[in-house]
């Protein structure tokens, strides 16, 4: 962000779009691998990184948890399930 453009007041909003890019990305991505559950999966990993990015926020940059953060992981886990739900099923194989 700093070789860029942006101002000052632009910047949240660029980090806030590049997240929930990142996390419908992964809920796509992770449920283009599984058979089934591809939404839990989804889920999954959009409250992995908004765990990791409050566990960052928390330990590196001193941050207090707010209750905001915690309506933001409800955000991230349902942008991943809608990743999920956005990605072809991989075909299941029938014993013969």
């Amino acid at each position: 962000m700093t070789y860029t453009a942006l101002t000052d007041e632009q910047m949240p909003l660029a980090a806030t779009i590049t997240g929930v890019f990142s996390v419908l990305w992964g809920g796509f991505t992770a449920a283009r691998w599984v058979p089934r559950g591809a939404i839990i999966h989804g889920g999954l990993v959009g409250l992995l990184y908004g765990l990791l990015v409050l566990l960052f926020g928390r330990l590196v940059l001193q941050e207090p948890i707010a209750l905001l953060a915690l309506w933001r992981i409800t955000g991230v886990v349902l942008c991943g399930a809608v990743g999920a739900s956005l990605a072809p099923r991989p075909r299941l194989r029938r014993k013969q």
